[in-house]
């Protein structure tokens, strides 16, 4: 019964942080959501940040646990740089969340740059693998290219753009990651790099594209 009202208790803080923010979450709304009264939030947590701790580490946990498992699942250097820039562009926190994370729990902010610092540094050793084995361009330089990606994605993974798209996230990531690495492929893994998308994300790939 208290694991139950434990993780009731840590969906409903999970929700609300998501969309109104840790600030603009109070224990009163969490327990309401919760279906249980303040007083047994209180005594089954010591506060609201210890709340929110719980919550970053968890997700924290599986962005890392999922990281390593996309670096352990291919030896193909295209197709690992393909899922971690999509994932890389899916957030595990709100942007909301981020920001009071940011402002009121700076040890915790410090944990979630660690682990962004890490899958930028997993991409630079692939981006540099690929380059080794003849994938991509070994003349263009790798902080370029994982700038230019990044920079890509959070652009147009951002909610204001999403909504005023007509396309799914699947298919701007798609799209970007084939322009991208249209760019940065030799010639002869271009049509590889079109595979590799159409594989992940069940598209052809971008229709303006050609080699």
């Amino acid at each position: 019964m208290a694991d139950t009202t434990r993780e009731k208790i840590l969906g409903s803080a999970r929700s609300l942080f998501g969309t109104r923010g840790m600030r603009g979450t109070t224990v009163d709304a969490i327990a309401h959501r919760a279906g249980v009264s303040k007083r047994t939030v209180y005594e089954t947590f010591t506060s609201k940040d210890e709340i929110a701790r719980l919550i970053v580490e968890e997700a924290l946990g599986l962005f890392e646990e999922n990281m390593r498992r996309i670096i352990q699942g291919s030896d193909d250097p295209l197709e690992k740089l393909m899922r971690l820039s999509h994932f890389y562009a899916e957030p595990q926190l709100s942007s909301k969340a981020l920001i009071d994370l940011q402002r009121d729990l700076p040890e915790l902010w410090e944990r979630v740059e660690k682990v962004e610092t890490g899958i930028l540094q997993e991409m630079q050793q692939v981006i540099d693998e690929g380059k080794s084995q003849g994938v991509f361009d070994a003349g263009l330089s790798t902080d370029i290219i994982i700038g230019a990606l990044t920079g890509a994605l959070r652009t147009t993974m951002a909610p204001e753009f999403l909504l005023n798209s007509n396309h799914s996230i699947e298919d701007v990531s798609a799209s970007l990651f084939e322009l991208i690495t249209l760019g940065i492929c030799c010639n002869s893994t271009r049509r590889r790099a079109r595979s590799a998308c159409a594989r992940a994300y069940g598209t052809g790939g971008s229709s303006g594209a050609r080699d």
